[in-house]
């Protein structure tokens, strides 16, 4: 039997797209799981869809990050499937794992590599671009936009005190330096 396995990260993502592809791959029961991170440790579609899978079924997966969040998390799951002989199947991968293929271990290696491209794409931010911004830095939205602060500045320019200007805009004098420093450096 071919079974299917879809997952949303969140409960408002469109996994019709998912149960369409798995209906197509021929898939005669698909378990899905709605609203669900890939790490969560209670996912029930998964849990049924490994216990309703026997001795020569096939898992069929849209794409590898739908079923592990990392690669402890694969093999863990591969640990389980294989000795029992079912098969796994990415449809976004051109390879199937069973325990009985002969070309098993390359395409365990294919999948890894696989695996290994998602985690590099993933849009998780990168350390370095944690702090380019003065937001990301303090941890804070800040209190003044860049139209905000060229106001201020020409608010300043024609004649206004700045202890002024910061008491319309309702932040303190530090806070209003800071965002003319930040958003008009060159002034």
């Amino acid at each position: 039997m071919i079974l299917g396995y879809a997952r949303t990260d969140r409960d408002s993502d469109a996994i019709e797209p998912q149960l369409e592809a798995l209906r197509t791959a021929g898939c005669e029961t698909i378990f899905e799981d709605r609203g669900v991170q890939a790490s969560a440790i209670d996912r029930p579609g998964l849990v049924a869809a490994l216990e309703a899978a026997m001795v020569f079924d096939t898992l069929v997966v849209c794409q590898l990050d739908r079923l592990a969040a990392s690669l402890p998390d694969l093999v863990s799951l591969l640990a389980e499937l294989l000795p029992y002989g079912i098969a796994l199947r990415v449809l976004e991968e051109p390879a199937e794992i069973s325990g009985s293929s002969l070309n098993g271990a390359s395409a365990l290696l294919r999948l890894l590599v696989a695996f290994g491209q998602a985690a590099n794409s993933s849009p998780d931010p990168k350390p370095e671009e944690l702090t380019s911004t003065p937001r990301s830095r303090t941890g804070r939205k800040p209190k003044l936009t860049a139209d905000q602060a060229r106001l201020a500045r020409k608010l300043i320019e024609g004649g206004e005190l700045r202890q002024a200007v910061a008491q319309s805009f309702g932040v303190s004098l530090p806070t209003l330096r800071a965002a003319l420093r930040r958003h008009l450096p060159d002034a």
